[in-house]
Formats: structure tokens, C-alpha cells, sequence
């Protein structure tokens, strides 16, 4: 009787084991599955949100951390990135980038390598090797950027819109109630006092950044036919205006023609013939204004504008704001050390060294002649191969509806950054 009894016991144990483990594993198993679940709905919320989200953070925090030119800002808006590739690799979501993307990414890090290589000869170390941190930033940037696929850039797009646009609101609303403020810090011309520069605190980049954004607004509306799309226009033309720079109108006009050109490759000869008579005819009113060759010369080797009564008549000025003298330092510069440049950072020094007016300068207002300057023809070559990678990525790919926007956008970058030092911005 007992060994039937502990035989019974035996027999109802094993099936309530059986049992409990069926249940655990059940449990788990649904517990795994609503967890993978979760998290697979986390993470496409995340590749949905995160080419939006992106450009808004770097672009709008950095523009009211002073534009991102203080090394302060560097911290943050590199880890940003980073923190992005990582997930992607550890999530296995990382695709390996084109040629074209894995050139530029390349060319990125050689310049990168070259400045920091600089500081080894340079006149200003120190400089050197802020030039070179900042150079960290932009490759942790890019290889977020790279991340995307065809599906994510028009997100991307559209979030980099909303930045720029919130930038423009922020700084018109500095003008109507923020007082002086709002206005430029970071320039000697004397009109500065009222050209609207907040929050990055220098004219001629906030009128950049609302050349670049019109473009892509414009370029947006009419090529995926999204008419919406135009509306920061309203806000981003009175931000161009009320910076009163010159440079970034003329960036605004270069962007323009190039989105154009991608957006109607097959313009008609006299269409083309047309706008070429236009251009001619409008520069040559102008040569004839301020009399000819010679004298656009002289106008534009002026130290500043005078239009202290009237700021609008700023626009139509000549007057190179002191860029002749700093131009001619940086080239003075690249003359006496043609081979490797002065070092990444350090014309300023070059500046105080040699300056023809008592001007606090730091960079010369010129991208291209400041690297050949700093780094050498090795530099500017590299710079160049670098800066004309997504110039052909737009044409190649300008069947696309989004490369006219994009192309005409880094086309007025490209422009602006001769004349100003919007690469440390």
C-alpha cells in the first residue's frame, strides 16, 4: 500500500513539473516576444524620428550655443552622433556607405589627420589642435549622416528645414523684444550694432543659414510638389534682410541658379540666353556705377561700407569690409611657408604680427585661402577633393528630387565660405 502511495505521489509530481515547466516556458516565451516586440517598436520609432530629430539637435542647439564656434559645444554635439552610430552597429542596422559616401568619409579623416599633423610645425599650437577637435565633430556628424538611407533623407531634409526655421523665429522674435542683444557681436564692421545676428551671434552666418534654408524650402515645395513646404520662406526672407549681408545674398543667388539648373537641366538655349544677357547686363550697370574695373577695385578694398543713415543701401556696397587686408596677410602667409603652411589655427597670430589696421581678427574670412595659408597645398588639395565629393553625388544623382534642393543649399555654403569663416561655425 505505501509503495502504490509513493508511487501515486511520484507519478503526480512528475506531471506538475511537466506542467510547471510548460508554463514557464510559455511564460517566457510571450514575455520574450512582447519584449521583442517592444523593442523593435522603440527602435523603428527611433530610425523614424532620428533623421528629424538629428539635424534639429545639432543644427538648433548648436545655432543657440553660439553657433557651436566655442570648443564648449563640441562635447555634446559629438557624442550625439557617436551615440547614434553605435546603436546603429549594435543593432546590426548599419549599412556599409557607397563609394562616393566612403570617399568623402575617407578624405574627412585625412584632412582631419593633416591638421592635426600641423600642430607639430606650427606657430600657434594651442590653435592647432582646437582646429583639429573641431574636426571631430564634423567626422562624428558625417558618419551619422551616412547612416541614412534614400527613404530617410527627405526626413532628414525636412528636419534640417525646421532647425534653420526655429533659428529665424528665434531671431526675429530677439529683434522685436530682445533689445541689443540680438544683434551682431562678432563682427568690427561699424554698422554691426544693427545687423539682427542672435542667437549665433554673427550676421553674415545667421544670413547663410536663412539662404541655405530658403533654398531648401523652395527646392522642397516645388520638386516633391509639397507647397507647405515653402511656408518658412516668410519667415526666413526677413532674417536674410534684416542681417544686411551682402555675402549671403549672394550665396542665396548661387544656391538658387545651381537648384535650378538641376531642377530644369533642359532649359531651352533661349531661356539660357536670356538669364546670361541678364547677368550681364546687371553687372555691367554696376561696373559702370562705381566706375569700372578700377574703381570696384578701390570700393571693394574700403574698410567698411558707410551707411550709418540708411543700413538697406549696405546690399548694394562694394566695400569688402577689410577683406583685401585680410587676404593679403593669409597670402603673405601661404608665401612665406609655401610647402606645409603655418599650422591649422594660426593666422591670427599671423595676423597680430603683421596686421595693417588694429583689428581683432581671428580667421581670414576665407576658407580656401586660410587652409592654403595653414596647411598647404596638401590641405587645399585635400579640402577640395573633399568639398567637391557631394558636388558630384548631386549630379550624378539629379534625376532625384531631392538633389536640386540639397546641391543648391551646399552650393550657397560653398560660395559663403570664400568670404567668410563659416567652416568654424
Amino acid at each position: 500500500m505505501s509503495r502504490r502511495c509513493a508511487m501515486s505521489f511520484s507519478i503526480a509530481w512528475g506531471r506538475t513539473r511537466s506542467l510547471t515547466n510548460v508554463l514557464t516556458v510559455s511564460w517566457m516565451s510571450r514575455c520574450s516576444s512582447v519584449s521583442s516586440k517592444s523593442t523593435g517598436q522603440v527602435y523603428g520609432r527611433a530610425r523614424a524620428l532620428g533623421p528629424v530629430i538629428l539635424p534639429l539637435a545639432l543644427v538648433g542647439g548648436m545655432a543657440l550655443d553660439n553657433g557651436g564656434f566655442d570648443a564648449t559645444s563640441w562635447g555634446w554635439s559629438t557624442l550625439l552622433p557617436l551615440v547614434i552610430v553605435g546603436t546603429a552597429l549594435v543593432v546590426g542596422e548599419a549599412r556599409p556607405p557607397n563609394g562616393l559616401a566612403r570617399a568623402f568619409l575617407g578624405l574627412l579623416g585625412a584632412f582631419a589627420a593633416w591638421t592635426w599633423l600641423s600642430a607639430a610645425w606650427s606657430n600657434d599650437v594651442s590653435a592647432s589642435v582646437l582646429d583639429a577637435e573641431r574636426l571631430l565633430l564634423y567626422l562624428s556628424a558625417v558618419a551619422a549622416f551616412l547612416l541614412l538611407d534614400r527613404s530617410q533623407v527627405t526626413r532628414f531634409l525636412f528636419g534640417l528645414l525646421a532647425a534653420i526655421s526655429l533659428v529665424g523665429v528665434w531671431a526675429l522674435s530677439l529683434r522685436a523684444f530682445g533689445g541689443p542683444g540680438s544683434y551682431d557681436v562678432a563682427s568690427v564692421s561699424a554698422d554691426a550694432t544693427r545687423r539682427l545676428a542672435a542667437p549665433l551671434g554673427y550676421s553674415n552666418a545667421l544670413g547663410l543659414l536663412a539662404a541655405i534654408g530658403i533654398v531648401l524650402a523652395l527646392g522642397l515645395a516645388v520638386r516633391l510638389r509639397r507647397p507647405f513646404a515653402a511656408a518658412p520662406v516668410f519667415v526666413l526672407a526677413p532674417t536674410l534682410y534684416f542681417t544686411y549681408s551682402r555675402g549671403a545674398w549672394l550665396a542665396l543667388a548661387a544656391g538658387g541658379i545651381a537648384a535650378l539648373g538641376l531642377t530644369v537641366p533642359r532649359m531651352s538655349r533661349r531661356i539660357m540666353l536670356g538669364i546670361a544677357i541678364v547677368v550681364i547686363c546687371a553687372g555691367g550697370i554696376a561696373l559702370v556705377r562705381v566706375g569700372g574695373p578700377g574703381g570696384a577695385i578701390r570700393e571693394f578694398s574700403h574698410a567698411a561700407p558707410s551707411v550709418k543713415a540708411d543700413r538697406s543701401r549696405r546690399l548694394f556696397s562694394l566695400s569688402g569690409s577689410s577683406r583685401a587686408q585680410y587676404w593679403h596677410v593669409a597670402w603673405r602667409d601661404y608665401q612665406q611657408h609655401p610647402w606645409l603652411g603655418s599650422g591649422a589655427g594660426s593666422f591670427q597670430r599671423e595676423w597680430l604680427r603683421s596686421r595693417p589696421a588694429d583689428l581683432p581678427v581671428l580667421d581670414a574670412h576665407s576658407l580656401y585661402l586660410e587652409t592654403l595659408a595653414e596647411l598647404g597645398p596638401v590641405g587645399l588639395g585635400l579640402l577640395a577633393a573633399l568639398l567637391a565629393l557631394p558636388l558630384a553625388a548631386g549630379l550624378i544623382s539629379r534625376k532625384q528630387p531631392l538633389a536640386a534642393p540639397a546641391l543648391g543649399g551646399y552650393v550657397a555654403y560653398l560660395v559663403h565660405a570664400a568670404q567668410d569663416w563659416d567652416w568654424e561655425l
